[in-house]
């Protein structure tokens, strides 16, 4: 298993070499070469035209005319060139632990685990944007509420 570096990629980027590149393409390169997975690709040139595709795969992908066929091309590239857990697994890499700053010392002893009960709240039919950020459980007609813990 190869450890690439937990850190962005800062040499010189090749060049993308598919004809009539746009603004968006040029971008996804570029985001693409600051990767951890740029440390490996560097050293597979042969690997490059696959990345200038998944790439092109991927600006279409976000297109609203994008149909499933093209999302899936796009999503088999970025598993050949690493860019999923399971292409990282299939290409025999894993990403280095992010080091913990210098100043933070010792790590904090975790806090003891909470039930998934306890990472629930209730709440009132009228907060559904509350709803969209944490994890809840709506207090309609019949819902025992007593029985869960109180926020």
């Amino acid at each position: 298993m190869r450890v690439l570096p937990n850190k962005k990629f800062n040499r010189a980027v090749p060049e993308f070499d598919l004809p009539n590149a746009t603004a968006r393409e040029a971008h996804l390169w570029r985001t693409a070469w600051e990767s951890p997975q740029a440390w490996a690709w560097i050293e597979e040139p042969w690997r490059w035209q696959f990345i200038a595709m998944w790439v092109r795969r991927t600006a279409m992908a976000e297109s609203d005319e994008a149909n499933a066929s093209e999302v899936a091309a796009m999503i088999r590239l970025a598993d050949q060139i690493g860019m999923t857990p399971a292409g990282l697994k299939e290409n025999g890499w894993t990403i280095g632990a992010e080091k913990a700053p210098a100043s933070q010392g010792e790590p904090k002893a975790s806090s003891p685990t909470s039930s998934t009960r306890d990472r629930f709240r209730i709440v009132r039919d009228g907060d559904a944007a509350l709803c969209r950020r944490l994890p809840c459980l709506v207090d309609r007609p019949g819902l025992d509420s007593g029985a869960l813990p109180s926020p």
